[in-house]
Parts: structure tokens; C-alpha cells; sequence
């Protein structure tokens, strides 16, 4: 990922991600907050059915919209993150950025069970 983007997204909390529709092949636009930890970017989504991840279950190139420190608009693709191991590492790590009261370490089994968790990487 280029420098700069990764250098805004390591400052800012939310991005838009576009996503392709894997039933009506539409567009699907939505913000969401993202995670960015040891230099790679991540998101997550706790609890559970979420049609953004099935969309990229169905086709993992999206495009990343960078909007707070800076614009941009990245294309990318998803690596879904479905290694037990893996999960019960990056999970802790997210329920930790959000440093909310409604989130905490006590559900973590059921995120790491129900939830999605995904890597942005370049395309």
C-alpha cells in the first residue's frame, strides 16, 4: 500500500469501502472503522451476518475511499481472515482500538466465532 495512504489510515478511524453486490452486481457503498496494526490494515465487523463480507466472499476486489487526512480512492482486495489462530490474535487487538465499555474482552470467544475480520491488501 502505497505510503502516504497507509500513513492517513494509521491517523484516521473511518474509510468508505465500495463493494460489488454478489447477487445484483451493484455497487454498495458503506463507512466503516478500520484497524491498522503492524503496518497492515484491517476490518472487522464483531457480530453476526454482514453483507459487505459476503460481497467479498463473492468477489474480494474493492475499492478503499481514504476520506479524513486525506482523499483517495485505493483499489484493493480482501484476504478473509478464517485461520482460527489468526482470529484469536487480530480479535483482541480490535475490541482493544475501540476502548468502549460496549465492547470488551469478555465476549471475545463469540466475536472470534461469529465475527468477520479482513486484511486490505493491494490488488
Amino acid at each position: 500500500m502505497d505510503a502516504n495512504v497507509l500513513k492517513a489510515l494509521e491517523q484516521d478511524k473511518l474509510v468508505d469501502f465500495t463493494t460489488k453486490g454478489r447477487k445484483s452486481g451493484e455497487e454498495r457503498r458503506l463507512e466503516i472503522r478500520h484497524h491498522v496494526f503492524d503496518g497492515k490494515v484491517y476490518i472487522a465487523g464483531l457480530r453476526g451476518k454482514k453483507g459487505w463480507y459476503a460481497n467479498l466472499v463473492g468477489d474480494a476486489n474493492f475499492t478503499l475511499h481514504v476520506k479524513q487526512t486525506m482523499k483517495a480512492d485505493v483499489l484493493v482486495k480482501a484476504r478473509l481472515i478464517t485461520d482460527d489462530a489468526e482470529r484469536r490474535k487480530l480479535f483482541p487487538m480490535v475490541i482493544e482500538s475501540y476502548a468502549s465499555d460496549e465492547l470488551t474482552m469478555e465476549h471475545i470467544d463469540e466475536y472470534i466465532e461469529t465475527g468477520h475480520i479482513i486484511e486490505v491488501q493491494d490488488r
